[in-house]
């Protein structure tokens, strides 16, 4: 049989009987599958290929991808263009921040209007843009979404006139590393009563700027000081311009000495025809090549008004009357030919190489006829009870409202932490009644991520160094792994149980990071601070953990309508808190993903965890591997659904004249925080 079967090769009767057919059979068989596994091959090089395509395209820099840039900006304009509504919903209270705005409304003897600010928790800085009212009787919030808005910022000015009308100038967006700084020069009218905004094109305007400080004398706003930061030296501003409401024009006064020298950061308050101007804040070098030392001002200038402005002129006062101590970051508002001062930050020299910050809690007025400040004497319900007031802190927004003043947020520096408020108080000038606290915030304290006193520098960059490096790796096997498992499904039916990619794309992105996570993040990413100017100690720093939802600062809030209009055409965007969605200051998806990868990590352990098993048994069965690769896709679809907004971000940071480049540089220096006042 074994030679019949060797010599034979042909199907007639003396061929072997049914062996032959047989034998031909499997050989068939054998063409087929490896045609099949060719075919399979082909598809993968194909589809491998148009992924890394898009992904090469995505991480192209600004000028290599223009094109797709124009397109993405004139389907943003053709939005806007049809959509003008202007939407209003129910709010939770405002997320920590400081170096906002508070502004009563003078339509609305019960209404307060608050934007922007901003939030450093020891890792990351997140900027606001969004627009809230406070309604002081019914005490709830609400948010205000509009088609065309200021980006987000802090260390702005804005002002409003009896008429209903307000006027925002300048500030600076932050870096998430708190090493990168864009400061704005532009200029926006806000209506109090429809609240929408309208930027001013007004012929030449001042430089761009944030500390400056603004005040409305009848329908003239006067703007003074402030700084710019010009990446490896601050240069802080002297200039005096007054905008004249009802020309709708910038003008520049030379005023002759003497003059207030330059500063940020000071009080500045009104009566009759006089503005005052108390104290500020300027960073000064005494000697070439010397480091630069922080001066504390405490002089007193006085500038009377006139509408021919050629004619002002500063004068300055003497102190009189009980002198708070030296500070910065004190808040300012005029009620009744007075100032009210709140609050503020000195730092206390303990020896050549430590400073200490304290921070006050003290409110003083100045009677601005008489040039004398005063302590305010607030009234105890019982003498034997401790006083119940705010929190010692600086840069806290504030107004006043009828006979009311309104203090929300700020920040408190204590040991190593900085620490930033999100509660809101009250107090009656007329009747000085103990304080009100409208909005409680018993968090603030346990909210700072960042090193503690005595942590050591560098620590878990190894990990963050290897992280970094294994993106190009990681995202390569992606592809490949993908495509083997679409496969694998579709030839075993398509079986999944529970923790694959399909249940992290499904589940993920709409599950809020739990505590456990979020401590885990922590740890892995925490970074430390170096110096006495409280700064990161790279500019890696960008790539920190995002801390737990409630204590995110809300970031580049662009006017979006609400999810109840939304076109149910259009996918739904992922319920992600705003701290850990994509910002106009990520580069590329990889940059996104490596600032956000704890949060995304946190968020694939939670999609895994549907079938009841426990983070560690999860981590296990899934490997570390296959856990960021969903991680990623998570990201990746994120980042997806939000590329249209993010792009119109950017567009904001380049028509407020924001190097990108020059940015990027300052990052990688790692130019340091520092205070900005």
């Amino acid at each position: 049989m074994a030679k019949k079967k060797k010599s034979g090769s042909g199907s007639g009767p003396n061929s072997g009987g049914g062996a032959v057919p047989e034998a031909l059979a499997k050989k068939a068989a054998k063409a087929q599958r490896q045609e099949k596994k060719k075919a399979k091959a082909e598809r993968k090089v194909e589809k491998t290929g148009a992924k890394k395509n898009n992904k090469n395209k995505k991480d192209l820099p600004d000028s290599e991808s223009d094109e797709d840039i124009d397109a993405i900006l004139a389907e943003l304009a053709r939005e806007d263009a049809a959509r003008t509504a202007i939407t209003i919903t129910p709010s939770p209270p405002p997320t920590r921040r400081s170096c906002a705005t508070l502004l009563a409304n003078p339509l609305l003897p019960h209404e307060l209007v608050l934007f922007g600010g901003e939030h450093y928790d020891g890792q990351r800085v997140f900027m606001s843009g969004e627009l809230l009212l406070y309604h002081t009787e019914a005490r709830s919030w609400r948010r205000v979404a509009s088609p065309t808005s200021p980006g987000p910022r802090s260390s702005h000015q804005m002002v409003a006139t009896p008429a209903g009308r307000g006027f925002l100038f300048g500030g600076e967006f932050v870096g998430p590393a708190g090493n990168a700084f864009f400061h704005y020069k532009d200029f926006w009218a806000f209506d109090f009563k429809t609240y929408a905004w309208e930027r001013l094109e007004v012929g030449k305007k001042p430089s761009p700027r944030s500390g400056h400080r603004m005040i409305l004398w009848k329908h003239l706003i006067v703007l003074f000081g402030g700084f710019h930061d010009q990446g490896r030296t601050t240069k802080y501003l002297d200039d005096l311009h007054v905008f004249d409401t009802v020309e709708g024009v910038w003008r520049a006064v030379e005023v002759p000495d003497p003059r207030p020298t330059r500063r940020s950061g000071f009080g500045l308050c009104v009566s009759g025809e006089t503005v005052v101007l108390y104290g500020g804040y300027t960073k000064e070098t005494t000697k070439a090549g010397a480091k630069a030392r922080g001066v504390v001002h405490t002089d007193i200038w006085v500038l009377k008004m006139s509408f021919e402005l050629d004619k002002l002129r500063w004068e300055r006062r003497k102190k009189g009357g009980v002198m708070p101590q030296p500070r910065s970051g004190a808040t300012m508002v005029s009620y009744k030919g007075r100032g009210y001062m709140f609050g503020g930050v000195v730092d206390v020299k303990e020896d050549e190489e430590n400073i200490e910050s304290v921070c006050l809690d003290e409110l003083f007025q100045y009677k601005i006829d008489q040039s004398r400040f005063y302590p305010v004497q607030v009234r105890k319900r019982n003498p034997n009870e401790p006083e119940k007031r705010p929190a010692a802190r600086f840069n806290a927004a504030m107004c006043v409202q009828r006979s009311n003043l309104y203090i929300f947020g700020g920040i408190q520096e204590k040991d190593s932490k900085e620490l930033t408020f999100a509660d809101l108080w009250t107090l009656d000038l007329d009747k000085l009644t103990p304080y009100e606290c409208l909005v409680e915030d018993e968090l603030a304290m346990s909210t700072w991520l960042g090193a503690e006193s005595g942590d050591e520098n560098g620590e878990d960059d190894d990990d963050d160094e290897d992280d970094d490096n294994s993106d190009d790796d990681d995202d390569d096997d992606d592809d490949d792994d993908d495509e083997e498992e679409e496969e694998d499904e579709k030839e075993a039916g398509g079986g999944d149980d529970g923790v694959g990619r399909r249940a992290g794309k499904g589940k993920g992105a709409a599950v809020a990071l739990t505590p456990a996570a979020a401590a885990s993040a922590k740890r892995r990413k925490g970074k430390k601070w170096a110096g006495d100017d409280d700064a990161p100690d790279d500019a890696a720093a960008a790539a920190t953990a995002a801390p737990p939802p409630q204590d995110a600062n809300a970031v580049a809030a662009d006017s979006t309508a609400s999810a109840a209009s939304a076109d149910p055409a259009e996918p739904a965007e992922p319920d992600l808190d705003v701290a850990n969605r994509p910002q106009g200051t990520d580069a590329s998806l990889r940059n996104y993903f490596s600032r956000t990868t704890d949060y995304w990590f946190g968020k694939a352990l939670e999609a895994a965890q549907g079938d009841g098993a426990g983070a560690a048994a999860t981590a296990a069965s899934m490997g570390a591997k296959q856990l960021r690769r969903v991680a990623f896709q998570l990201a990746e679809e994120a980042w997806q659904c939000d590329e249209a907004r993010v792009a119109a971000e950017r567009r904001v940071l380049e028509e407020n004249e924001v190097d990108a480049a020059e940015a990027r540089r300052r990052a990688e220096e790692g130019v340091r925080r520092g205070r900005r006042i």
